[in-house]
């Protein structure tokens, strides 16, 4: 990993270390996902894993990242249906 790439994983590490296990929606320039925060070991990736219905799994590069937003204020209803209605990249 270059020392660039490094130093841009570290840009989120606080916000992302706060919504650890919390309903997120992640922006890219290509696409926005949501699920439950994980970090993983690298630091450099996280995963989203799917707790509503129609979301699967994914993984996203922090370098990546334009966005992010705590959804975790919203009812499990209001997420669910936050979840089947937004365009996400991880959706079915």
């Amino acid at each position: 990993m270059s020392k660039g790439s490094s130093s841009s994983c570290k840009v989120w590490k606080d916000e992302l270390e706060r919504l650890r296990s919390r309903n997120v929606q992640i922006t890219t320039s290509g696409s926005a996902f949501a699920g439950s925060l994980t970090l993983t070991s690298d630091k450099c990736t996280v995963r989203l894993a799917p707790n509503a219905p129609n979301l699967l799994p994914v993984s996203v590069s922090v370098q990546e990242i334009t966005g992010l937003t705590d959804l975790s204020g919203l009812s499990m209803s209001e997420y669910y249906a936050f979840a089947s209605g937004a365009e996400l990249g991880n959706s079915r």
